[in-house]
Formats: C-alpha cells, structure tokens, sequence
C-alpha cells in the first residue's frame, strides 16, 4: 500500500485500504470496493487458457506467405464488426487467425490457410421447452445444417423469472452437435444438467445456438429463446 497525503486528507494511493482499492489511469485516479479475484484454475479456464496458447502457438508456426494471407483476408473487411459506439473494428490478421482458430476449438479441428468467408443460412431456434428437474429440448425450423457445420448451444443456469437480459458471462458453451446428430428436435437435457444440474420451476432460463463452418471458423447466430421453466 502506497498512500500520499496532503493536510488532512489522501491525495493519491495504490493497493487496498481497509477493503476499498485504491488506483488509477490517465483518466484519473478512483476508489472501488475489493473484490476477491476469481480463481484462474477453474477447469474451463484452463480449457479457454490452453486453446489461445495453442492458437498463438499455431501462428508462430505457420510460414510468412500464410500469415501474409491471413493479412489479406482480414483487409478485405469481411470480418470487419461494430462495437457499441457504432464504430468498425477491422481486425489484423493475427486477430482474425485466433478468433476462427479458438472458434474451432470445440469442434477438435483447426486451420492454417488464408480463409474464405461462407455464407451461412443457420436454421433458426424457434422454441426452448425447460421442465423442471431435468428435461429441456430445442425446436429448430430446419432439421438439417451442412456437412461441415456444427450447432454450438449455449445456455444459462435457472435464473429469476424477472431476467430478461442476462449479462454474457452468463452463458455457458454446453453442447456441439455435428451435421449428422443435428434434427429439428434436439434434447440437451444430459450436457445441460452436468454444468448447471437441475432445473428450478418457475425460473427462467435462456439458450442461443450458433452456426459454426467447421472448415473456415465463421460462425453465424441461430437465434436466442427465453423460457419459463415449468
């Protein structure tokens, strides 16, 4: 702890005062309440951990004429995104290569060339039935998704009944169904309850799917459904 008076009170410090944490940034300095940091070896931190390690590692592997690809393909603004000031963010090629690699990763496969853009059609998730201990199922308007394509689902835990926009961490990767297990019904009552365990009546939960291109890394939303757990 380092704390800086003048007259009576304190001008400046850095550390933890009697729980408030003092610090700050050219933006100015600020006191906030202590937090205990959150554990950094839970398993699927070490899981997300060793899959950038991996795709960094994989980047460094890779030849000068493929990263100069990856260069090429992030330029041409396809993978271009807007953050929520409306602003473009066009991504380097080192960028992109880690954000389709990591996308990869559930999928246990990976990519090392330039990449080409696919256009995904993802069939849409039209209806999430949750029944309390322990059965949920998913409605797709489609039974069917392209050879190379998974469905990854994620999903949150019961939460209260007046949620209706649940923070991003709150979603949790529970399943991927590949092309020949994916139909228009899909139970996911097993992975659910392994993360999350049983269903609590009258909670709501929430689930999204998202397309994933199993040979590019693009991926495309499926859309997300809202349910009260009966």
């Amino acid at each position: 702890m380092v704390i800086i008076w003048s007259g009576i009170g304190i001008t400046n410090g850095k550390g933890i005062l009697g729980g408030t944490v003092l610090s700050g940034n050219s933006a100015g300095r600020m006191a906030s309440n202590y937090r205990k940091p959150i554990s950094r070896y839970e398993p699927t931190q070490m899981l997300q951990r060793n899959r950038f390690q991996t795709a960094v590692a994989s980047w460094n592997d890779i030849t000068d004429s493929q990263r100069a690809g990856w260069n090429a393909a992030a330029a041409t603004g396809d993978w271009d995104t807007t953050n929520s000031l409306g602003e473009t963010i066009r991504p380097s090629g080192y960028q992109l290569f880690l954000r389709l690699n990591l996308s990869l990763a559930p999928a246990d496969t990976s990519i090392s060339t330039a990449p080409s853009k696919p256009t995904l059609s993802p069939p849409l998730l039209t209806a999430v039935t949750a029944t309390a201990p322990s059965t949920i199922g998913l409605t797709f308007d489609s039974g069917t998704i392209g050879g190379s394509e998974h469905m990854l689902i994620f999903a949150t835990r019961s939460l209260s009944p007046g949620i209706f926009s649940p923070r991003h961490s709150d979603y949790i990767f529970i399943d991927i169904i590949d092309s020949g297990s994916f139909s228009s019904s899909i139970a996911i009552s097993t992975p659910y309850t392994t993360i999350f365990g049983k269903l609590i009546a009258d909670c709501s939960i929430f689930v999204s799917a998202t397309l994933l291109d199993g040979s590019s890394g693009d991926r495309a939303s499926a859309g997300l459904i809202r349910d009260i757990i009966s």
